[in-house]
């Protein structure tokens, strides 16, 4: 929601941060699936849904599974300011 509401106030690394990963957001009509979008893309995801499985397996006690991207030779975020 951080990032939500930064964008919207045209805040500077939310716009770059918005721009790396969704080229053409409008702020007025943004919302928050939209920063879910670029949150799971900023993590190396294509979606919010794989980033949340992601997290959920990670998080569900089966040390099997990590939190890792699915193409580990996606470039990092250029800004980490929102984190999950």
């Amino acid at each position: 929601k951080e990032l939500l509401q930064s964008f919207r106030n045209r805040d500077r690394a939310a716009v770059a941060e918005v721009n790396a990963h969704y080229h053409g957001a409008d702020p007025s009509a943004f919302a928050l699936h939209d920063a879910h979008l670029v949150m799971a893309r900023a993590h190396g995801f294509e979606s919010w849904p794989k980033l949340k499985a992601s997290v959920d397996g990670a998080t569900s006690g089966d040390s099997s599974r990590q939190l890792s991207p699915p193409n580990k030779s996606a470039p990092p975020s250029r800004s980490r300011m929102y984190p999950l």
